[in-house]
């Protein structure tokens, strides 16, 4: 006799097994994704493990990745909970979206929290944060490099060694007015002819 039954009573008995869609990669439904509804206001993203909850406008409002993601131009997908999975280190996503939100953050006091960031920022492409963090960078490798600096309400700016001027509020800061600079070549003396 075999374990298996038959008859009637076999087609009604639950399977324990769950089905498996076709094909050779399993597809969203198989997770149990489904996609973003575009009339929501309010976003639940899961980020490496990393919860955040923020709004459409907020992600949306300036030209970055996640505008692209969230703009509808791309399917979204959610799970049953309705959480957006975000295949990256949450660790810096709180300090992105506080970016999108107000168009500054206090940057990390650590060289490689700073460059953690960056590559955040980078990969979410937020311009203006990008930029932020490269300039804190240049500005801290001038401080190793022992050019004075002046503190800012923002961070750190270096100043000119000779005149003592923070180069940004003129805006003169560059990559090359961060290091030490040698002193020009001697200019030959003109020679004037009175008659």
């Amino acid at each position: 006799m075999s374990a298996e039954a038959s008859g009637p009573a076999a087609a009604s008995a639950p399977s324990l097994e769950t089905p498996k869609p076709s094909g050779l990669e399993p597809g969203p439904a198989a997770y149990g994704l489904k996609p973003l509804t575009p009339n929501s206001k309010y976003v639940k993203l899961n980020v490496g493990g990393s919860l955040h909850y923020t709004t459409l406008r907020t992600l949306t409002g300036q030209d970055t990745m996640l505008k692209a993601m969230f703009s509808g131009r791309v399917e979204v997908l959610t799970d049953a909970g309705g959480w957006v999975l975000i295949d990256r280190s949450g660790r810096h996503f709180g300090t992105i979206l506080n970016y999108l939100r107000d168009g500054s953050v206090p940057l990390p006091e650590s060289t490689r929290e700073l460059g953690e960031l960056l590559g955040e920022a980078r990969y979410y492409l937020v311009q203006g944060l990008i930029d932020d963090c490269q300039l804190a960078l240049q500005v801290r490798r001038a401080a190793q490099a022992g050019i004075r600096t002046e503190k800012r309400r923002y961070g750190v700016w270096p100043r000119e060694p000779a005149s003592g001027r923070n180069p940004r509020e003129f805006g003169m800061l560059s990559s090359a007015s961060l290091l030490p600079q040698a002193a020009p070549p001697p200019q030959p003396h003109a020679r004037t002819i009175s008659g």
